[in-house]
């Protein structure tokens, strides 16, 4: 059953996509109606949140990582792991259990996949997700409606669109599977967007990808930190870009708020670029395929610390990884 907090949320996103009527004045208030992707035009920058930052961060949102560990290890050639905590005495590590998960992922040797229910199937949790299609890693692809199929923004896969729709609000696109190759020019495998990067090019670009997520920008491509301070504490599942083209798939554990968590990875020196949110609570998860099987790790409930979450909570729409040699 999802928490109370989160279906208010998704009633709220419900009834802002599914509103009748042109654009207001400031686009990003409500969602555009269905419209081809090429027809996208600007909308202004949402301004970010202009509170004082906490102790041990600095004016660019950036947070100090002296009390934060992290522990990387190669899982295979192009797919690394990095276990994270905030202080030698945080939550998880008494439980020995990391705050945070980061996956990277090189899309010059890893394929993505977009698994949705609404192609006809069932919500499954990550590990059978990953077991159904041969995957190494798997994320929450975003957050959806109360009808437990249909993601908040818009969604469309190589041969399924889950929601047609484009939100007004969300400001951030993952995308992979460019349709022609030859035509791509320097477009990467797979990316997150940031559309006002792009501007009047941007509905040019995402016609250009088989799969397209959409969801809220937390940190813009200039490192801004976009989401508001205070806030619930809660676990959250995120997905990013880095300088290098590399995808990251974020679980923060701990509760934190989502500006925190923000803060902590701009913080560390991994070449975060862009960074979107998919999932809050105890249904944020990722899934990656070690030696020894499957690894889950899910957030916290909101308030509630669960170390770990349910493993079996199932999903409607994932985000998953192959080698490219096993999808080809």
């Amino acid at each position: 059953m999802r928490n109370p907090f989160f279906l208010f949320l998704c009633l709220l996103a419900a009834l802002s996509s599914f509103s009748a009527g042109a654009p207001s004045v400031s686009a990003r208030e409500t969602e555009r109606p269905a419209a081809p992707l090429a027809d996208i035009p600007g909308e202004e920058t949402p301004s970010a949140s202009s509170s004082t930052l906490p102790g041990g961060q600095d004016k660019s949102g950036r947070a100090d990582s002296s009390q934060v560990t992290t522990d990387w290890r190669e899982l295979a050639p192009g797919l690394e792991l990095c276990e994270g905590r905030f202080h030698p005495s945080g939550a998880g590590a008494r439980a020995g259990q990391p705050d945070f998960v980061i996956l990277r992922v090189n899309p010059d040797l890893f394929t993505f996949s977009l698994h949705m229910a609404s192609e006809g199937q069932t919500a499954l949790s990550l590990e059978d997700w990953a077991k159904k299609y041969g995957l190494v890693a798997a994320v929450n692809a975003s957050m959806y409606l109360p009808d437990n199929l249909t993601s908040t923004g818009f969604m469309r896969g190589p041969e399924h669109v889950n929601n047609p729709r484009l939100h007004g609000r969300f400001g951030a696109f993952f995308v992979a599977g460019l349709k022609d190759k030859t035509l791509g020019g320097n477009l990467p495998e797979a990316a997150v967007l940031d559309k006002f990067e792009f501007g009047e090019k941007l509905g040019e670009i995402l016609d250009k990808y088989e799969i397209v997520v959409q969801n809220f920008r937390v940190v813009s491509a200039e490192g801004e930190v976009l989401w508001p301070d205070g806030g619930k504490k809660s676990g959250v599942a995120l997905i990013g870009g880095d300088s290098a083209g590399r995808v990251l798939f974020v679980v923060g554990r701990a509760p934190l708020s989502t500006a925190g968590y923000a803060r902590l990875l701009l913080g560390l020196d991994i070449g975060l670029r862009v960074l979107m949110y998919v999932e809050g609570g105890s249904e944020a998860g990722l899934l990656a395929r070690e030696k020894g099987g499957y690894s889950v790790w899910r957030g916290s409930g909101f308030g509630l610390f669960r170390l770990g979450g349910s493993a079996g909570i199932v999903l409607p729409n994932i985000i998953g990884v192959r080698p490219k040699i096993a999808a080809e």
